[in-house]
């Protein structure tokens, strides 16, 4: 998996970077800030991470490490866990 995301330059964790983004531009405009700047880092064949590093209107709101942060792939698993056990649950209920 990790060898998927770095062939891309990390565009496919975009999604997270946008969610980290939302509360402070709002969704519309973190979506915008994240396209440009997946865009710019598969046309200069860069990573997602450093192209947000060097956008000032992420790198305004976003530390470095807040970016590095919202891109681990590992941080990403959102409520996978507690999904599992509902649908562990649910499935158990049945007659």
């Amino acid at each position: 998996m990790r060898r998927n995301l770095d062939l891309a330059g990390g565009t496919l964790m975009a999604e997270a970077l946008g969610v980290a983004l939302a509360p402070h531009l709002g969704r519309v405009d973190a979506q915008d800030a994240v396209k440009a700047a997946s865009a710019r880092a598969l046309r200069e064949g860069i990573t997602l991470q450093r192209a947000a590093a060097e956008d000032t209107r992420i790198a305004s709101i976003l530390s470095a490490e807040r970016i590095e942060r919202a891109l681990d792939p590992s941080r990403f698993l959102g409520n996978t866990d507690a999904l599992i056990d509902l649908a562990l649950a649910s499935f158990r209920e049945q007659p």
